[in-house]
């Protein structure tokens, strides 16, 4: 599976959540999750995370690698990630800047969106 349309399908399927239900789940309407499984429209990251704690689908979205591979242990392991994905658009920004800044701080290099340093 290498389209993003055919994973958000599975992993809504894994789940045996209908399209209206995932729609329900996520603030979007039966029409957004048609949207997204016909290729006519993408997910935003944040919907995508959504899927993936609602689901509980095992594989990845394509172009995706999980955040934490270094020496097995789990990144923000006492984040509680039902908060985050209900945070507004506001506050997820102001999350991201905040780490963002630590990250420089350390000197660690920061993907821009097109994943150039």
């Amino acid at each position: 599976m290498n389209e993003l349309k055919d994973w958000i399908r599975s992993a809504r399927t894994y789940a045996k959540l209908t399209q209206d239900r995932l729609g329900e789940y996520l603030g979007k309407s039966k029409g957004n999750i048609s949207q997204w499984e016909s290729g006519a429209h993408e997910p935003s990251y944040r919907d995508l995370i959504k899927i993936i704690h609602i689901t509980g689908y095992p594989e990845l979205p394509p172009g995706i690698t999980p955040p934490c591979q270094a020496k097995q242990t789990k990144c923000f392991s006492n984040v509680d990630w039902e908060k985050i994905i209900n945070l507004t658009e506001r506050d997820m920004i102001r999350l991201e800047t905040g780490l963002e800044l630590v990250a420089k701080d350390l000197n660690l290099d920061i993907l821009k969106e097109n994943n150039k340093v």
